[in-house]
């Protein structure tokens, strides 16, 4: 006989039975041809003996198996704890499938001495001849691995195997495959290593478009490809990732790589002609003392030097930085005598909360991208844009003497004392009360009632419910 029904291994109708001996034969599979179920009421008995040595069987179950043997829920295995299978003599593949099992056997592994228990592997080579039980004991998970195939989403000229025993990973390598582009498809597990190293990728705009599966990947290996611009990518996608780019000469990074840790990206060094639009990397970069510090390093052709990104100043990219003694006479004088105003350098300034992750990542992912796109406005955020070696404050009234409209951010910890946070609102205040065409956008990002709040200004607001205009400035 070839197959075996279930509904021939199991005793649903009796108490009790001694052997049912199906061992010497040929079978390769069970079948469950009644489509019998288990239900919660379901009496097994008391079980006995079955014996499948000796046979063809080489598929451990998994949960799509079990389902379809009749449980399905793979807990209800459990019942069968008082029958004996004799599973020896066959030709297991131990991979995957072995793995929940075996970790839900490890407390009964001690007591498992009949010599039944002693089932062996066929396959892999690796784990030819040693037994389950030994797998067990020694925890020797690692090789437990699948293949998997066309039909389960691993993308072509790509090799991928689910390995639960090591952080429940799939690995998809597609190594050195001649590879052109990203996968479109990727296995439908839940952690993904993704090796597309040693390939031809080349335009990372157009890589990016299948990013549902993005948020899934924890490591991304594309080093040593022809890749030579990081553009605007939705890259907060892989936020959870490891990224590894080395190898690929890199001349230029958008800021919305500065969407991830830097910690967590691989980029080595990179030469590059630095721009007044590049300075936020000096925020961005690990610090000297940090271990990650050699991960990404910037330098800039600068007269003939390569110098660190960190040792540059704003002028020195190109930024336009006015003279603060003059512009602040100027500043005055047109304010007091025109009616027209003055020329601002940045249409935005930011002020939030910079340790609050969350602020962080809706500003990086969403508010910022909108303000930004098309170059459609200059936004100063201080986390970001920030000049190294330079008085914080005094950037500060200088960067929001020049700046339009001022959006401040409330959440949580914005209400403590936070000290630069009372800076900020205390020069936006002043620059909106002298000058009647600023703004001051407040964002109640936290929904704080307005007794939370202990600013002067902000509590007043927040007590208003409609939109404010604040059409007669002064008189505030």
């Amino acid at each position: 006989m070839s197959t075996l029904d279930i509904t021939n291994a199991l005793a649903s109708k009796q108490q009790y039975f001694c052997l049912v001996d199906y061992s010497h034969n040929a079978i390769k599979s069970i079948t469950n041809e009644l489509a019998w179920k288990f239900r919660p009421n379901t009496s097994l008995g008391n079980g006995g003996m079955v014996d499948a040595s000796n046979n063809s069987l080489s598929s451990f179950f998994n949960a799509k198996s079990l389902r379809f043997l009749g449980f399905e829920n793979p807990l209800f295995i459990g019942r069968l704890f008082s029958y004996g299978f004799d599973g020896r003599d066959n030709p297991w593949t131990c991979d995957c499938n072995i793995y929940p099992f075996a970790i839900a056997a490890e407390h009964i592994a001690s007591t498992m001495k009949r010599d039944y228990f002693d089932v062996r592997c066929f396959t892999p080579n690796s784990l030819k001849g040693i037994s389950i039980l030994t797998i067990i004991k020694e925890r020797r998970y690692d090789g437990l691995i699948c293949n998997l195939s066309l039909a389960e989403k691993c993308p072509p000229k790509c090799r991928c195997i689910y390995q639960p025993a090591v952080r429940n990973r799939t690995l998809i390598e597609c190594s050195a495959s001649n590879v052109t582009k990203f996968p479109s498809v990727l296995p439908n597990k839940k952690v993904l290593e993704v090796d597309l190293s040693n390939n031809y990728l080349k335009h990372l705009k157009i890589q990016f478009k299948h990013e549902h599966f993005y948020d899934r990947i924890r490591l991304l290996n594309v080093s040593n490809n022809k890749i030579h611009v990081l553009p605007r990518l939705r890259l907060f996608r892989l936020r959870s990732a490891d990224i590894d780019l080395r190898g690929n000469i890199i001349n230029s990074l958008h800021r919305s790589i500065g969407e991830l840790n830097p910690c967590n990206i691989y980029l080595d060094t990179i030469i590059m002609q630095c721009k007044c639009e590049d300075i936020w990397l000096q925020q961005w970069l690990p610090k000297s003392d940090s271990e990650c510090n050699k991960n990404v390093q910037v330098f800039c052709r600068f007269k003939g030097q390569i110098i660190p990104i960190e040792n540059m100043t704003k002028a020195n990219v190109g930024c336009r930085i006015p003279d603060t003694n003059v512009t602040w006479i100027s500043t005055v004088i047109v304010a007091a005598e025109l009616p027209y105003p003055m020329t601002l350098f940045y249409d935005v300034y930011i002020a939030c909360n910079e340790e609050d992750e969350k602020i962080r990542l809706w500003l990086t992912t969403h508010l910022l991208p909108t303000l930004e796109e098309n170059n459609m406005l200059r936004v100063f955020w201080p986390c970001r844009d920030s000049e190294n070696r330079v008085p914080r404050e005094e950037e500060m009234i200088n960067v929001m003497s020049h700046t339009q409209t001022f959006i401040i951010i409330l959440s949580e910890e914005y209400k403590g004392p936070v000290r630069w946070n009372e800076k900020e609102w205390k020069h936006a205040w002043h620059n909106y009360t002298h000058d009647l065409n600023r703004e001051i956008i407040i964002i109640n990002y936290d929904l704080l009632e307005a007794n939370e709040i202990a600013k002067r200004y902000l509590g007043a607001f927040l007590r208003i419910d409609n939109l404010l205009t604040f059409l007669i400035k002064r008189s505030r």
